[in-house]
């Protein structure tokens, strides 16, 4: 749907067009936009729908509240938000989750207000191009293809409605008569087996010998005489013996005693001996129904179907039955077959209505879809023409392979268009050649995703082997959901002389290169004193380019001066511009977090991260790295997203700091880290009121959080959790008991509690709060024997035979790389506490511990190596097991590990039961 048909629909509902609102959910992120669409491009993987998810869900209305605060009420905001949200999802109102777990697909929008001048076409051409001179010579088809399509419609149809009718009169009124009589045979059998135990009754009473045979025959006779049921209480019981003779029948009492042997009342027509078969069935199964026709209850005059069920009383050689009308049945499939028929007859009715309706707009369709195919294989064959006369080379690439290419380019190149479909772009190029270095690196990354649109200077190899200089220029396109290049090539004809070339790795590379600009960012350690860094300066020294801004920010060097050759200066970038430049790494993302005004906008920062992880993980970034990357951007956001909060709540009624926890706290999250939090406030008069406003807050920077990805903590340890947004009083209160009532189990539920960290607000807070566990804990020794064998409970990973003991997942062999972790984190926990230490790293806890002499240096480094090396096996193992990033996987596969390194993580792993017996010699022997 477009922006105007949105705002024709909120105007209709709500009275107000919006149409600023409209374009806001839609029109910030439209493909369109040639900055943000340049933005997104810097990032591998991009995919222009998915940036959908972070407006079009309810989450994003309060983000709208603040985009339009004082232009409309929340109410208009609300009305147009949800309006265009129902109208792309039918009606729902999607969450972010139900895109992440595929529930609903980003919806795409087409611009409606481009600019006139897009239109390659001209109307007249456009209207040829629908007219089409093709058209003239394929309508005298027309009519066959019309009757055609009539009779794949007719005839399926009217085949459809005669197997209806048989299919009801030969099935289904059939089944429905059977089910009918099914139930009635259900509830005669149960109503007799209320008779049977009667009768059952009186024999018991004959076998005890409390009555005589003849008096226990007449008392259950009599009472059963009186048994009625029935609408109107007039259905009854009937006795007979096996001769037959007839004990009793409450109608018929003229038959009592006589022999029924050759009995055919005057109403059955059939002359079946009735009382008869009735023995029959009896000998044959004791039980069983049978049809017949009798009189309508004591109406003498009317004979109607009955259905009655028989049982035999072996012990007094009787019969006893019952029976009920089944006229109801057949006048109650009468009245539905009139009905059926009824039905049919306007359905019959209005299916030719339809048809007629669906032939006439069938011939319609199929004019305008001649006209339609006409020009569109005119209008291919224009653009095909266009492209084939471009003194341009030019390749289509989707997904790997070249579906396209045009004469040009065979023309320059000597391949035909097979040769150059079988091969892949990179193939092009003169492989040995130094200037080729970067092309071939950035086509094979393009052919895998992996970068953005570029262009570059190039040399090509011909078929018959002339080295031809080109501009190659790269352009992502989608096809709806498949992702794409056009590669243009370009000779490069001449160059003038006065060209200054600068010199990169013994290289020539000119000015408005595209390579001239990406080595802006490999600028020397050492800065010159007047704060130049020069482009041919750049050429003697090998810094990464993810180290620019940080050097530039550390050195206090606001601007990159460009020079070229001799020293003159070519072009200035702001800190800010070098920023945006390398957003796609880890200082430029810090950056646009730290400066963002939004929350939208740190959740589009955020949501990068995955593939940032994923290229650092590929170039071989150490672990500790990637945690204090991911970490720091947490850290950055939950500042943010605390200082909104502040801003969105009014002015906190107390002191206050946020406190991280867990993992984040100690700087060790994945990228599916969910968060752990508390807040601390300052005592005062009227806790209650003060409690209130910080719980509302720390809703607010949860459900960011939430939205950014880190979802809510599944156990509730959030500031949200009334249990964790306390005064200082109370947490004094909480730690003082566990630590003095500590177990090995209570340990486990709340040694969460002691990595800690502040983000947010009045520190000293923590610090108060730090000082007096070291004091409570100094006070309270065995609080560490039971901390020390709760770190214990930990079962080494290794049979007794020395191999890696593993678990059954999905038919694979795998071992769990978090609980491998937990007792080297535990480790750092217990002897941070005992000593002081208030790092709540891991590593940074180890290496204060190797300070403090503690740790010996080869204990700290050999504590070290496993953890960064289960470290680094957690994230290449989550990268390799889910590419996108999206969920969490700990559980490594050991078959897919060779034997060195299965080896080498048995090695790893079996270290930690020294640290295990560390503990225990140190803790549980009394050594400290």
């Amino acid at each position: 749907m477009k922006t105007s048909e949105h705002a024709d629909r909120t105007e209709k509902l709500a009275g107000i067009r919006a149409e600023d609102i409209h374009k806001w959910i839609d029109g910030f992120f439209d493909f369109d936009g040639f900055e943000d669409f340049l933005r997104s491009e810097k990032f591998s993987g991009y995919d222009p729908y998915d940036h959908r998810k972070f407006r079009h869900c309810v989450e994003a209305l309060d983000d709208a509240y603040i985009a339009f605060e004082g232009k409309y009420t929340k109410e208009q905001i609300k009305a147009v938000f949800e309006s265009h949200l129902k109208d792309d999802y039918n009606g729902y109102l999607p969450r972010r989750e139900d895109f992440e777990n595929g529930t609903f697909t980003e919806q795409y929008h087409e611009n409606d207000e481009r600019p006139e001048t897009e239109s390659i076409l001209s109307e007249t051409e456009l209207s040829d191009y629908f007219k089409g001179k093709f058209y003239t010579k394929r309508k005298k088809d027309n009519k066959k293809l019309t009757t055609g399509f009539q009779l794949r419609i007719v005839l399926p149809t009217i085949l459809a409605i005669v197997l209806f009718v048989t299919s009801v009169f030969t099935v289904i009124l059939p089944v429905f008569r059977s089910n009918m009589l099914e139930r009635k045979k259900e509830m005669i059998k149960e109503l007799t087996a209320a008779a049977i135990s009667v009768i059952e009754f009186n024999i018991s009473q004959e076998k005890q010998g409390l009555l005589t045979r003849e008096e226990a025959q007449n008392k259950a006779a009599g009472e059963i005489e009186a048994m009625r049921y029935g609408d109107e209480n007039k259905d009854y019981f009937w006795i007979t013996d096996m001769h037959p003779r007839m004990v009793m029948h409450p109608y018929r009492s003229d038959l009592q005693g006589q022999d029924l042997s050759d009995y055919k009342d005057v109403m059955n027509r059939s002359g079946k001996k009735l009382f008869v078969e009735f023995v029959e069935i009896v000998k044959a199964s004791n039980e069983g129904y049978t049809e017949y026709l009798w009189q309508w209850k004591d109406d003498e005059t009317r004979v109607v179907p009955k259905l009655s069920f028989v049982k035999g009383i072996p012990e007094w050689g009787w019969i006893i039955g019952t029976g009920v009308y089944i006229n109801d049945v057949e006048e109650e499939i009468a009245a539905l077959t009139r009905n059926i028929l009824i039905i049919f007859s306007i359905i019959s009715g209005l299916l030719i209505l339809i048809l007629t309706y669906v032939i006439l707009q069938s011939r319609r369709i199929n004019n305008d879809l001649l006209k339609a195919e006409t020009g569109m294989i005119e209008a291919k064959d224009r653009y095909k023409a266009l492209v084939e006369a471009s003194n341009e080379g030019h390749i289509l690439e989707v997904e790997g392979e070249n579906i396209y290419s045009n004469y040009t380019l065979q023309k320059m190149l000597g391949y035909s268009e097979k040769e150059i479909s079988e091969m892949k772009v990179w193939q092009l190029l003169l492989q040995d050649s130094k200037i080729n270095e970067y092309a071939l690196n950035h086509l094979k990354k393009m052919l895998e995703g992996q970068t953005m649109s570029g262009e570059f200077e190039a040399q090509i190899l011909t078929k018959t082997g002339e080295v031809l200089d080109v501009v190659i220029t790269t352009s992502r396109i989608f096809f709806l959901k498949k992702k794409g290049h056009v590669v243009s090539v370009r000779k490069i004809l001449r160059r003038k002389e006065n060209d200054i070339a600068a010199s990169y790795g013994g290289t020539q590379y000119y000015p408005g290169s595209i390579f001239v600009t990406k080595k802006i960012g490999e600028i020397m350690r050492s800065l010159p004193e007047n704060g130049i860094l020069s482009l041919a300066q750049s050429a003697k020294y090998d810094t990464p380019v993810f180290e620019v801004l940080e050097i530039l920010n550390s050195t206090g060097v606001n601007e990159l001066k460009v020079t070229d050759a001799e020293g003159k200066v070519t072009g200035v970038a702001g800190y800010s511009n070098i920023a945006m430049m390398y957003a796609g790494l880890p200082t430029g993302m810090l950056y646009e977090i730290e400066n963002s005004g939004n929350v939208g906008h740190v959740i589009r920062t955020l949501n990068r991260m995955p593939d940032l992880i994923r290229e650092m993980t590929a170039q071989g970034t150490r672990s500790d790295t990637l945690r204090e990357t991911i970490s720091k951007m947490y850290t950055a956001a939950i500042r943010l997203f605390i200082k909104i909060s502040v801003e969105e709540a009014g002015h906190p009624p107390a002191k206050f700091a946020f406190l991280s926890l867990g993992s984040t706290a100690r700087q060790e999250m994945t990228m599916f880290s969910d968060q752990d939090n508390a807040l601390i406030f300052e005592d005062s008069a009227d806790n209650s009121r003060a409690k209130k406003y910080f719980i509302r807050l720390a809703d607010k920077v949860c459900s960011k959080l939430n939205k950014a990805g880190y979802p809510f903590c599944p156990g509730g340890v959030m500031a949200v959790n009334p249990k964790w947004c306390l005064p200082l009083s109370e947490w004094k209160e909480n730690f003082s008991g566990w630590i003095e009532n500590a177990t090995p189990d209570s340990i486990m539920e709340i040694n969460i509690f002691f990595d800690v960290r502040c983000d947010y607000g009045e520190c000293a807070l923590l610090e108060e709060l730090q000082e007096f566990i070291r004091t409570k804990t100094e006070d309270c020794p065995s609080f560490f024997i039971q901390f020390a064998r709760n770190c214990l409970t930990y079962k080494e990973p290794l049979d007794i035979l020395g191999r890696i003991k593993s678990e059954s997942r999905d038919g694979a062999k795998t071992f769990n790389i978090k609980d491998n972790l937990i007792p080297i984190v535990n480790f750092g926990r217990l002897y941070a506490l005992k000593h002081n230490i208030t790092e709540s790293n891991t590593v940074k806890r180890l290496r204060q511990l190797l300070e403090k002499g503690v740790l010996k240096d080869r204990e700290y480094h050999e504590i070290v190596y496993v953890f960064n090396h289960l470290w680094h096996l957690r994230f290449y193992n989550q990268i390799i097991s889910h590419s996108e990033l999206k969920r969490s996987n700990n559980e490594l596969e050991l078959d897919q590990l060779t034997d060195i390194e299965r080896m080498n993580l048995r090695n790893v792993i079996a270290q930690i039961s020294s640290f295990q017996a560390k503990i225990s010699s140190d803790f549980l022997d009394g050594t400290i």
